[in-house]
């Protein structure tokens, strides 16, 4: 990843984060301090998908008669977000969700 595109993800990020921070101190008692908690808990989350993206493209990079064109490739990356999407996008606020899918793009899954 490039310095600018890594600038420019962390800055996404940073915005992402204090959009939530800044909904949840609205929003509940002690808000902005269970927000931090919940950003750490958010980044930890982002950590855990994207090693397992790497680790589904590991797998899938080991098959052969298995995939329809085994000329394809896996994008990991794309393969964390649309899973984070799928399985927490019902569950966390929409500002949590933005703050995760920032997280995951940090990360360089297809490094």
């Amino acid at each position: 990843m490039s310095r600018i595109a890594r600038a420019e993800r962390l800055r996404a990020y940073d915005g992402c984060r204090r959009e939530f921070i800044a909904e949840c101190a609205e929003r509940f008692e002690a808000g902005e301090r269970l927000a931090g908690e919940d950003a750490r808990a958010l980044d930890e989350l982002a950590m855990e998908i994207a090693g397992a993206a790497m680790a589904w493209r590991a797998l899938f990079q080991r098959l052969d008669v298995a995939r329809r064109d085994r000329r394809t490739s896996f994008d990991a990356s794309g393969a964390a977000m649309l899973a984070a999407e799928t399985v927490f996008d019902e569950w966390l606020l929409p500002s949590a969700t933005r703050l995760l899918f920032a997280a995951l793009a940090l990360h360089e899954i297809d490094a």
